[in-house]
Order: structure tokens, then C-alpha cells, then sequence
């Protein structure tokens, strides 16, 4: 589980990467074990045999979930008492229902509900999650957030999305004070006033200006 992600109480875990940001509600499991049905009995005796005083365990019956973890991307939220199967990847931006059972992968800013878990809808618009997948704030350093809280709170999405995306492939993310890092559009002029190559990478510093007012 990385940076900032979270889960309540009562939850399960097992053979799972999980990304940043996540929320994970109270009694979720992910990657949960399943009964060997194809056996005469799917009773515990079989595989936990030591707890019944019958001999060893059998520990092939939980290799296959070692084999096929679970995959969540970032800024995943999952509801109360939801479930996803093992080998699952649930996409950056997705929302999973409360009580969903997850038996398919989930694509990024995707709303999951049911048993099985069926799309419900998109959370954006396809730009909009593209641009969000550029801008990967995410990634963004304790102090990046911080400076950028009063955004995430009161903007519109399209409104953030045009602050902080980035165009033409250029890495873009806010600096320490909040503002966009070569950040070029419509609305601004981007001045080079000095640049330097280090190695392979191109340091550039820039100032940019508010074409809209003159």
C-alpha cells in the first residue's frame, strides 16, 4: 500500500499492490481465498488439516492467489464490504460500490456497482481523465498538496484541469507556491531566459506571463 491510502476497519488484504491515495472502506477484501469446489468436500479439513489434528496443511490451495495479486492504481476509492477477486487491476480514479463484487478488471475513472460489479458510469468525460493522467498529482511532493488544496477544494474540474495540465508533452506540476510549472496555453506566454544541459536532461528556467493582459 503506498503514500496516503488508507483502509477501515475489518478489512483484508492479501497478495495486493495498492496504489497512492486510495480509500478502502470498512470489511473490504481483496484478493480474498476461495473453497476448492472441484474436491469431494470444500470443507477447511482439507487444507487446513492441522487445525482439525488431521496432519499437515495443504498450502497449494492459496498459491494460485500468490499467483494472481490484485492491482489498484491511485486515488481508488472502494466502498463498504466490496470485493475483488483475485487477478483483478482496477484503474487510477476508479470508484467501486458499496457490497460490489469485482470478477473484472475496472478501467481508470470508471464507477463499478452490483454483483458482479457492472459499469455504472464514467466520473469524467474522456479528456478530462486524460488530462488527469498527465497531470499525476498524485506524484506531487507534501508541499505541492498543501500549496494546492485550496484548488483541489473550489475548483471546478475543467477549471483545474486547465490550471494544471500540461501540453505538448511537457512535464508539468505545480512548484512550492502553487503555480504551474511550464505551463503553456491560450491564455499565457512562456519567456526562456536561461537554460542549461546537464547529462541528458535540459534544464530550462522560464518565467511565464498573462498574455491576456496586454
Amino acid at each position: 500500500m503506498d503514500d496516503y491510502s488508507y483502509i477501515m476497519g475489518y478489512g483484508n488484504v492479501t497478495y495486493s499492490r495498492i496504489g497512492k491515495f486510495c480509500s478502502i472502506a470498512d470489511m473490504v477484501r481483496i484478493n480474498p481465498g476461495n473453497h476448492p469446489m472441484h474436491r469431494a468436500t470444500q470443507h477447511h479439513f482439507t487444507y487446513r488439516s492441522a487445525l482439525f489434528g488431521l496432519g499437515a496443511d495443504d498450502p497449494g490451495v492459496f498459491s494460485w492467489r500468490r499467483a494472481k495479486p490484485v492491482e489498484v492504481g491511485h486515488d481508488v476509492w472502494i466502498g463498504h464490504s466490496a470485493i475483488i477477486l483475485a487477478g483483478i487491476s482496477i484503474g487510477t480514479g476508479a470508484s467501486v460500490g458499496a457490497g460490489a463484487v469485482v470478477t473484472k478488471d475496472v478501467a481508470p475513472y470508471t464507477v463499478v456497482a452490483g454483483v458482479p460489479a457492472m459499469p455504472i458510469r464514467k466520473r469524467f468525460p474522456q479528456d478530462i481523465q486524460e488530462a488527469l493522467l498527465r497531470i499525476r498529482w498524485w506524484n506531487w511532493s507534501h508541499d505541492q498538496l498543501k500549496a494546492a488544496l485550496p484548488d483541489f477544494r473550489q475548483l471546478e474540474i475543467a477549471k483545474f484541469i486547465d490550471k494544471y495540465d500540461c501540453l505538448d508533452g511537457l512535464a508539468c506540476r505545480p512548484d512550492i507556491n502553487g503555480n504551474p510549472v511550464l505551463r503553456v496555453n491560450r491564455q499565457e506566454t512562456i519567456r526562456v531566459f536561461s537554460g542549461t544541459i546537464s547529462g541528458s536532461n535540459l534544464m530550462i528556467a522560464v518565467e511565464v506571463t498573462d498574455s491576456s493582459s496586454s
